[in-house]
């Protein structure tokens, strides 16, 4: 007999943390789950019609202990409606427990209670699932794991924890091995499920790259999955990434294509991207190359590229003008070509008028509003075009000086554009790059 219920404890053990690497806490595992302080009467496992048990979810006898009135109707005392919501965070933790349990051939009622005890003790810490996941996370070995949630404990409830009779050490242990597992499953489950048709163009381009350098199309499968999902964890979606695309490699002052792979080489870095046959640094290149033979993409980098030459340019001939009189100012405004290298000067010099910076302040936040036009993609034309139907009020039987319509549209717009993915700026809102604007058009011939 005694043979049997020590192999009925190392089986206890083992299906619920023997992996660990120290088994010198195996008596004290024991005593966690089967010795229970408090006797309660729960229900039963119940086998389902594929022959698996399942079992319901018990109330907290300990977090809401409180004297029971015994029904007339049963002769089970009142343990409440439903488990609290604090310990309920704990629910999968609790079936887990309650089936390893009940599986070694222990009692419904002592399996369903000693898992409650052990969920009610992780409730009262405060700690939720995902924090106790974060911990685990700061530290590598188990042994480090183990020291903090149990100093977690002992600092939260330690008390309680020795009323119910229960052995800290034992119980983080089996939380660790719980969150382990369940963690494993959660990354297998979300890989298999990984809808990668957000991604297609760009799938279809690594399949082919790779296809090209060697790889077997089973092998490549898998890479290119890895990769899409690195990049969604990243919360880089095709539109971000080809905005950012457009910002960094169109605008010389961002970087370039330099600046633009080191970005994407980090983003996949920093969520822990590991595959078999790519590198951060290899994925990152591949999906730069996709974007600078992308259709469409070639052709707006290069013409912002251009707009931008020509803003630099302007800006640079002209930044010593700005103290001059408004007379010497004008005449030089009047001699460059209307588009948005005017528009930026004009802008830096009102900026220098209402704002107490300097003036390679003016010339820099100028420029850097003028960018925001050119890099998401709003044409000078249109923008002027949206200007002069407002003045002429089209169509309207009101005062149009005020513009409210142009500044409403343009203000969706540039939202829309942010929903797309471009990086809304820091420096200034939109409220004052429109007001600019329309002054720029109101004192500009």
């Amino acid at each position: 007999m005694e043979k049997a219920d020590e192999k009925l404890r190392r089986d206890v053990f083992l299906s619920m943390g023997g992996g660990l690497e120290n088994r010198k806490s195996t008596g004290s595992l024991v005593a966690v789950l089967v010795s229970s302080p408090v006797k309660k009467e729960v229900q039963t496992p119940v086998r389902d019609e594929d022959g698996s048990m399942s079992f319901t979810l018990s109330p907290s006898p300990i977090l809401s202990r409180k004297p029971s009135v015994k029904s007339k109707k049963s002769s089970q005392p009142e343990m409440g409606s439903s488990i609290t919501s604090s310990s309920a965070e704990f629910g999968p933790l609790y079936r887990v427990l309650v089936t390893q349990l009940v599986g070694v051939g222990l009692t419904g009622k002592m399996a369903h209670g000693r898992a409650a005890d052990i969920v009610n003790v992780w409730a009262e810490t405060g700690y939720k699932v995902d924090q106790l996941r974060k911990v685990l996370a700061r530290y590598r070995g188990k042994e480090e794991q183990r020291k903090e949630l149990c100093r977690i404990v002992k600092e939260k409830c330690r008390r309680k924890a020795r009323k119910m009779n229960i052995d800290i050490v034992a119980m983080v242990d089996i939380t660790i091995a719980f969150l382990v597992e369940t963690e494993v499953k959660q990354e297998e489950m979300n890989e298999d499920d990984f809808d990668i048709s957000e991604f297609s163009m760009l799938s279809q381009y690594l399949e082919k790259e790779l296809t090209f350098l060697g790889m077997k199309m089973i092998s490549v499968k898998e890479e290119i999955i890895k990769v899409v999902k690195a990049l969604a964890k990243s919360s880089l979606s095709p539109e971000r990434m080809e905005a950012k695309y457009i910002c960094t490699v169109g605008d010389t002052q961002m970087g370039g294509l330099a600046e633009f792979h080191l970005y994407l080489e980090k983003k996949l870095t920093e969520v822990g991207f590991n595959v078999k046959y790519l590198s951060s640094r290899l994925a990152a290149g591949l999906v730069m190359e996709f974007y600078q033979g992308k259709e469409g993409v070639k052709e707006v980098v290069e013409r912002n590229k251009k707009v931008f030459a020509e803003v630099d340019n302007c800006l640079s001939s002209t930044s010593k003008l700005l103290g001059k009189t408004p007379a010497e100012l004008h005449g030089c405004i009047k001699s460059i070509p209307m588009g948005f290298p005017r528009m930026g000067v004009v802008v830096a010099s009102r900026l220098l008028t209402i704002c107490r910076m300097s003036e390679e302040e003016c010339w820099v936040l100028a420029r850097e509003m003028v960018g925001v036009w050119v890099n998401y993609g709003f044409e000078y034309v249109n923008i002027r075009h949206m200007y002069e139907k407002g003045m002429l009020g089209i169509d309207k039987e009101k005062d149009n000086t005020s513009l409210m319509d142009m500044r409403r549209l343009l203000h969706c717009r540039l939202r829309a554009k942010i929903e797309q993915g471009f990086a809304k700026p820091t420096s200034f809102g939109f409220s004052k790059l429109i007001d600019l604007t329309i002054f720029y058009f109101e004192n500009t011939a």
